[in-house]
């Protein structure tokens, strides 16, 4: 606590000697452009009035739908948008800083008719991106991954807040949705299927310690937790539909800064600002591995990542608009145990987790895409993309507690993907909306898992493959607004996995209806299909020990199925406080477990980080979900926020043993409790934020201790897996920040505290052969950092 004390003494005298009084009041600029939600093509004539400091600032739009409101005070301010025939749209406490200007892309809703009985008030705060969605779907915003407390600027750990979203750990940001496995989540970026995003990322999953994707450069996306619409495929769980920006077309801008995530640089800017292309270009590279090469500290592991991402956008007269992304990272990291005692830390995690070892580990992942959006004629367009992606992974372990190193176990995986999407959108009225598309995904794969087996005297190899697969997927959808008030979305999403031609075929239907202006009930069904991690099909079954001679005997593993049901009940108690509840139920079926009787089943897969190269799979297990959610949200408004979200669930499996069972991510229930206010300081913001989760514990598989002593190794209990759970998590993370506007250069210092009270949250548990106890391996504990960035 006196460490915490000195941190915010320090920063309030940082606060206090910057040259905060300013003669003047400082200003920015508000730019960018209207169009129609369904159509996607620029509105003229829009009324747009944003309101600061009790003063208006008013203009339209030009005839390519286009904004500019300059000289509007720094600090937080409402901007409206309004034209006859469409809803009214607002902003509210949007956040203008100096330098750094504000482009907004907004999308107004036509009227169905013109009706005084029922009056749907547009609340663009919690408005979804994609129109097709119905439920279970959050808006994520670039602001709020920045603000919460505990979030470090990571999209995924910021999501973690949600109701539905479950707490995984502290060392990974796994997105684990309403009990299922985080494998089930399918991550876009700009309409483009991508790998895992995440700095020492395990192959086959969806999280890591560090995420590659820069917060600085993203727009608002949406984050779906069940029931997606038609348009989304190959997941079980969610979505996290990401989208980069456009970088500032008026004029160049530039961020340094350093902190948690490291050193960073970015810069973006017009390439033509006549035509409206621009740049946008961010570059980090690791804080501790510097910090480490100038003798600052000595740990037993360093990590070393960089990552780089880009966006170019490039609008034509006759061609439409392309965008080139780009998203790449590397990372590597060599745990040395050197045979010092559990309390010293410099002998590094592998005393922890895997005493008596060597571990290296590293990988990578770079994804580039081209895509282009053609207006056909108002109504009408055609989006494409073309993409590529590569992703890599590889692991050594040896020993240094046998009388001869020796390396026993080492991986090395790689996966090229090159995908083709495409989608037709019509408006055929202001009722209508039609949408059809699909995608082909060609996957190039080289897979190598290998045990040394003492008793054999050679590897034994898990998996040993390479090869290509093409995976298939198409689409329709419709909306449909019958009044003012209703809307149906339907549609039917198809797969086919050309490794062994299985096949699904999911129906999607999701209901929207406004009881009044204030209230609205929402339901949604979706069939929901996907393969399995591509490691998995080609895991090896050692059938002759001599001749080492293996079957591939998970190679006609079909789609992982679950039928999807929700039922919401959405209020706006005011103008910013607003009750959501959700209640859904999930039958998972088709989920591959051994084909022997145990208790391995893929719905747990990622609940050890590691892959689980298990042979002999059929599709014959089985999962339930159901739960209920509550989000209670006051949106910032004077200077203050609350979000409250609790989610109350049960996750069960049965694999080929026929038993029911707790799943690994079944802790069934979580509570999230985030606060924060803005202290405006002429043109400045002192910030204060509190983020509290209370959550299940973890469930295991328990080790079994006598029969561990008796043979001098890990025996794990399997007649009793997921049975038992450990002790509550609980953590409380701090976040104090101070934004200083000047004329030429913006700045923001922060100081954040994860796990303020030091709680003591387990992590796992592992057998000590030399204690011949059991060892807790406890998750992180009171870690405070603090972050500098600067725009100018």
């Amino acid at each position: 606590m006196k460490t915490i004390v000195r941190a915010c003494c320090m920063l309030c005298l940082l606060v206090l000697s910057c040259p905060i009084v300013n003669g003047q009041t400082l200003s920015g600029k508000v730019y960018g452009t209207v169009v129609d939600k369904q159509s996607q093509t620029t509105l003229p004539g829009v009324n747009v009035v944003a309101i600061a400091q009790d003063k208006t600032y008013g203009t339209s739009t030009d005839a390519n739908g286009r904004f500019h409101i300059e000289n509007i005070p720094l600090g937080r301010f409402t901007i409206e948008f309004s034209l006859i025939g469409y809803e009214k749209t607002a902003l509210q406490n949007v956040s203008l800083s100096s330098v750094k200007d504000i482009f907004l892309n907004i999308e107004l809703i036509e009227k169905v008719e013109n009706i005084e009985e029922v009056v749907v008030k547009a609340r663009t705060k919690d408005q979804i991106r994609n129109e097709f969605a119905t439920i279970s779907t959050r808006t994520f915003s670039v602001e709020e991954s920045n603000k919460y407390a505990g979030s470090w600027g990571d999209p995924a750990r910021m999501v973690s807040n949600f109701a539905g979203v479950i707490t995984a750990g502290d060392q990974r940001n796994d997105i684990i949705i309403r009990g299922n496995s985080p494998i089930g989540l399918l991550w876009m970026l700009d309409g483009i299927a991508i790998p895992n995003p995440n700095h020492f990322g395990t192959f086959g999953t969806t999280g890591g310690p560090i995420c590659m994707l820069n917060t600085n450069q993203l727009a608002n996306s949406d984050f779906f937790t069940g029931a997606f619409p038609a348009e989304y495929g190959n997941s079980l769980s969610g979505v996290f539909d990401l989208k980069l920006r456009n970088g500032n077309n008026q004029k160049p801008e530039f961020l340094g800064g350093c902190g948690f995530n490291g050193f960073e640089l970015g810069a973006e800017g017009p390439i033509s600002k006549s035509k409206g292309s621009s740049y946008m270009l961010n570059f980090r590279y690791t804080l501790m591995d510097v910090m480490a090469a100038m003798g600052m500290f000595n740990v037993g592991g360093i990590p070393k990542y960089a990552d780089l991402s880009f966006k170019i956008f490039l609008p034509t007269k006759n061609l439409g608009t392309f965008s080139v992304i780009g998203v790449g990272g590397v990372s590597h990291i060599e745990l040395r145990d050197e045979g010092e005692s559990m309390n010293d830390s410099s002998s590094g995690w592998t005393s922890e987790m895997l005493p008596g070892t060597n571990v290296s580990n590293g990988a990578k992942m770079g994804v580039i895409g081209l895509s282009n959006k053609y207006f056909f004629s108002e109504k009408a367009r055609l989006e494409s993309s073309l993409s590529a992606s590569y992703s890599s992974s590889f692991t050594n372990v040896d020993s240094i507690s046998a009388p001869n190193n020796f390396n026993f176990y080492n991986d090395s995986y790689s996966e090229i993907n090159t995908s083709f999407s495409t989608k037709y959108t019509l408006k055929v009225s202001s009722k209508k909306t039609f949408q059809i598309g699909g995608m082909a995904q060609l996957m190039d794969f080289n897979f190598l898992d290998e045990t040394y087996i003492k008793s054999m005297n050679q590897f034994v190899q898990v998996t040993n493959s390479d090869g290509k697969a093409m995976l298939y997927q198409a689409y329709f959808q419709m909306k449909n607004r019958f009044e003012e008030a209703l809307t149906i979305n339907w549609g039917l999403h198809g797969q086919l996995f050309e490794l062994n031609n299985s096949i699904s075929i999911e129906p999607r239907l999701g209901l929207n209806y406004a009881l009044n202006g204030k209230q609205r009930i929402s339901m949604a069904y979706g069939l929901h299909g996907q393969i399995q991690p591509m490691l998995a099909y080609f895991a090896q079954t050692l059938v002759d020990s001599a001749s080492l001679n293996y079957l591939l005997t998970n190679k006609d593993l079909g789609f992982s199925k679950s039928h999807h049901l929700v039922a919401g009940y959405d209020l706006s108690i005011t103008k910013n406080l607003r009750l959501k509840i959700e209640a859904y139920s999930q039958f998972l079926y088709d989920i591959p477990v051994e084909e022997k009787a145990s208790t391995f089943s893929m719905v747990n897969y990622g609940a050890n980080f590691h892959n689980e190269s298990t042979d002999s799979l059929i599709n014959n297990g089985k999962g339930k979900n159901m739960g209920l959610e509550f989000t209670l949200e006051k949106y910032l408004n004077k200077n203050f926020y609350i979000l409250l979200t609790t989610s109350l669930y049960d996750s069960k499996y049965r694999a080929n043993d026929q038993i029911w069972r707790n799943t690994a991510f079944n802790g069934n229930y979580t509570l999230n409790v985030l606060a924060g206010y803005e202290l405006p300081i002429k043109n400045d913001v002192l910030s204060i934020n509190i983020k509290t989760v209370w959550a299940g514990g973890k469930r295991f598989i328990p080790i079994d201790l006598e029969s561990s002593i008796a043979v001098g190794q890990t025996v794990y209990d399997f007649a009793n897996a997921y049975s038992s759970r450990y002790d509550r998590y609980f953590r409380t993370d701090f976040r104090l920040s101070f934004r200083q506007n000047q004329k030429h250069i913006s700045q923001e210092w922060s100081f954040d505290v994860q796990n303020l009270t030091n709680h003591k949250n387990i992590f796992t548990q592992r057998y000590d052969v030399g204690s011949k106890q059991l060892v807790n391996v406890l998750q992180m504990g009171f870690f405070p950092i603090g972050s500098w960035k600067i725009y100018f």
